[in-house]
C-alpha cells in the first residue's frame, strides 16, 4: 500500500489504496487533532481617545469648551488558547482627559459722582436745624466694558480601573498571527480631578473621589482587530486597535456616554 499525507484545515487526511484482484477500494482515516490548553500572560501600553454622545435638557455653552484629549493607559492580559479560541481577562488601568478652558464673561461700568443742592431749606429738625436736599449726579460715566477670564491649562481627569472578559479568534500564517476580539468591560473610576459641568451642565463643580457628579461605575461593549508576531515559541510581540462603547453615562446628572478608541502595543509571554 501507498499512503499520501494532506493537510486540510484541521483534519489530517491517510488515504491508502488497496489492491485486490477482485475489489479495488480507498479507505480514509480521519485523525483530529488534539489541542491542550495554553496560558498567557500579556503586559501592554495603551494610547486612548474618546469622543462623546451628549444629551442636555437645557442648552449650555459650557459643553462647548470642554475638548477631549489623548490619555495614556497601561495593563496586562490573562489568556486562556485551546486551538484558535482565546478567552481574555485582566487589569486596565486607564483615564479620560478632557481640557475645561471655561470662559467667564464679566460686564464693568466705571462712573463718577458729585452732590447738588436742590432745595436750602428742605425741612428743620425737632432742635430747629435746617436741613438741606441733595441729590447726586453722574458726572462722567465709562464703559460698559468686558472682561474674560478664562485658563487654558485647566484640565479634568477621571482615572478608572478596568475590568476587561472577551473572546478571540486568531489564525495564523507563518510567524504572523491575526486575531479579532468581542466582548465587554466593567470600570470602576478610582480618582477624579479638576473643574466639570454638572447640574444638567448648566454651571460647572469642582470633581473629586467622593463627588456624586460622575458614576462610579462604568459599563463598556468592547471589540477589537490586532496582530502577532512570534519572536520565539514563548514569547510574542502584539499590537490591536480596539473601541470601548459606553453603555451607560459617565456623568450622574445628565447623560454623557463615551467612545473610546484604544491603540494598544504589548508583548505576550507563554506561562
Amino acid at each position: 500500500a501507498s499512503f499520501m499525507y494532506l493537510k486540510l484545515k484541521d483534519f489530517y487526511l491517510f488515504p491508502a489504496y488497496l489492491s485486490s484482484p477482485i475489489l479495488n477500494k480507498k479507505a480514509i482515516t480521519i485523525d483530529y487533532p488534539s489541542y491542550k490548553w495554553q496560558l498567557f500572560m500579556a503586559p501592554y501600553i495603551q494610547l486612548s481617545s474618546h469622543n462623546r454622545t451628549i444629551k442636555l435638557r437645557t442648552e449650555s455653552e459650557l459643553k462647548k469648551q470642554e475638548k477631549p484629549m489623548p490619555a495614556m493607559g497601561f495593563g496586562v492580559n490573562l489568556l486562556a488558547k485551546k486551538g484558535h479560541w482565546v478567552f481574555k481577562s485582566g487589569l486596565q488601568f486607564n483615564q479620560i482627559k478632557e481640557r475645561t478652558n471655561y470662559a467667564s464673561i464679566f460686564k464693568t461700568q466705571t462712573y463718577d459722582t458729585s452732590f447738588r443742592l436742590v432745595i436750602l431749606n428742605f425741612t428743620q429738625t425737632p432742635r430747629g436745624t435746617n436741613v438741606a436736599l441733595l441729590e447726586t449726579k453722574i458726572d462722567t460715566l465709562i464703559g460698559p466694558s468686558e472682561t474674560i477670564i478664562n485658563n487654558p491649562d485647566a484640565i479634568a481627569k477621571f482615572n478608572y480601573v478596568t475590568l476587561p472578559v472577551g473572546v478571540q479568534y486568531e489564525w495564523h500564517k507563518k510567524r504572523f498571527l491575526y486575531f479579532v476580539e468581542a466582548g465587554g468591560a466593567v470600570s470602576l473610576l478610582t480618582h477624579a480631578k479638576g473643574i466639570y459641568t454638572i447640574n444638567d451642565a448648566s454651571k460647572t463643580g469642582q470633581l473629586s473621589d467622593n463627588s456624586s457628579s460622575a458614576n462610579k461605575v462604568l459599563f463598556q461593549a468592547t471589540g477589537a482587530v490586532g496582530v502577532q508576531y512570534s519572536l520565539t515559541n514563548q514569547l510574542n510581540i502584539w499590537s490591536s486597535y480596539g473601541q470601548n462603547i459606553g453603555l451607560n453615562s459617565m456623568i450622574a446628572d445628565y447623560s454623557q456616554k463615551t467612545r473610546i478608541q484604544q491603540f494598544s502595543l504589548g508583548i505576550e509571554i507563554e506561562l
